[in-house]
């Protein structure tokens, strides 16, 4: 690593140092400073923003989609999946990130409170940043580890839930031989058979539903059924965007020049023809080779969407998925399958709260796991009762 980008690495971490703790409230356009920064998708949950979520990760479950499936069951409305509430927040990207420098959402921690329900309303408080760390690497010399804290607040000022995600940034150099490394360069190819596989596996995806898994009848050891994604396409990609939205680039060329203006961002590449500066866009070859990545990937958070279907597809509709963790380890590029698959690794009570963890990961056509994580589901009890929902630890 040249001296000069080891510098502006250990300067940048030490600028961020200074900004920890600093809050911010993300919820609805400031007028009155003329702040045109989409800070979230959505800020409501309503029956048009939950069918475009689950459309966008092809979820079935009925709870999420049939109002009068939903009008039968404990909750008397359509529910979100868990994942929904990244709608209303996202991963935070550092400012001021010096040139040379690269940066990649490497992870999240969700722990969620109550249930997701329509005709909620949320606001996302966070905490950015949360923490800063410049640490040694034996790949890429160098490292900023920048994590964020949020809280996703409701309109009586309860909290639904709480997550903290991280971005690492490095080298840009050192970034793209990570990517090589972690990444095959040659589209895969399949056979009918294989393909037929897939198929198969998705068709078995099928929602527990009105059928309560009671905690008395887990087994540690057994596995859950997988949810399987792919080949990766740009459409799947497209889909993920539509539902899950990606501010500030799901906004028109416009209003992304002002945002760029005002808060100082990357006003992206230019080019010559056009005599214009063109953003950089997620959807392009040419800026996955900039990072060096050799075709269109996944968002780390539609993987993680994936993952958590097995969850809720899982417990049912009585089920609550109490906590959520995975982490981003490489890359699911255009061509790859995802296999989301999950194993009961321990049962337990909790304070009256009978659970279960899952050890629920994904892993590719080659068997690498691209994104371990684990889960733990809050279940009824068939001699105790029905599912007691956790709480902040600041209520």
């Amino acid at each position: 690593m040249e001296n000069s980008t080891l510098n502006n690495l250990e300067q940048f971490a030490n600028q961020m140092k200074e900004k920890i703790g600093q809050i911010y409230t993300f919820h609805e356009f400031d007028a009155a400073n003329h702040d045109y920064r989409q800070e979230c998708f959505n800020t409501q949950v309503t029956r048009d923003s939950i069918r475009h979520f689950v459309d966008g990760i092809g979820d079935i479950n009925p709870l999420f989609r049939d109002r009068n499936y939903a009008l039968k069951t404990k909750y008397k409305r359509l529910v979100a999946p868990p994942t929904f509430l990244e709608t209303i927040t996202y991963s935070q990207h550092p400012e001021g990130v010096p040139p040379g420098i690269e940066g990649f959402l490497s992870g999240f921690d969700w722990e969620y409170f109550r249930p997701v329900l329509e005709g909620d309303e949320y606001t996302a408080r966070v905490i950015y940043p949360f923490d800063v760390q410049l640490k040694p690497s034996r790949f890429a010399g160098q490292l900023v580890i920048v994590t964020e804290k949020g809280n996703l607040v409701g309109l009586g000022g309860g909290i639904a839930a709480t997550y903290k995600s991280w971005v690492i940034l490095m080298e840009r150099s050192k970034s793209k031989e990570r990517g090589t490394l972690k990444a095959s360069s040659e589209m895969p190819k399949y056979s009918k058979e294989e393909i037929d596989e897939i198929y198969r596996a998705q068709d078995k995806e099928m929602p527990r539903g009105n059928n309560t898994r009671y905690w008395e009848d887990v087994n540690v050891g057994e596995e859950l059924t997988p949810v399987v994604r792919g080949p990766y396409t740009v459409s799947e990609k497209f889909a993920w965007f539509v539902g899950k939205g990606n501010p500030p680039s799901c906004v028109s060329d416009r209003l992304f020049h002002l945002i760029a203006a005002k808060h100082h961002e990357n006003k992206g590449s230019f080019d010559p023809g056009l005599n214009i500066y063109v953003r950089p866009s997620m959807f392009e070859a040419k800026t996955m080779a900039d990072r060096g990545v050799p075709r269109i990937h996944d968002a780390g958070a539609q993987r993680n969407a994936w993952r958590n279907m097995v969850l809720t597809n899982w417990m049912g509709d009585d089920g609550f998925l109490w906590k959520s963790r995975a982490e981003v380890r490489s890359f699911n590029l255009e061509g790859d399958v995802t296999w989301c698959k999950g194993k009961v690794t321990k049962k337990y009570v909790q304070n009256g709260r009978y659970c279960a963890d899952i050890n629920c990961w994904c892993e590719n056509q080659r068997h690498e796991v691209t994104m371990p994580g684990e889960g733990t589901i809050i279940l009824s009890s068939r001699e105790h009762g029905p599912v007691i929902y956790p709480e902040p630890e600041s209520a």
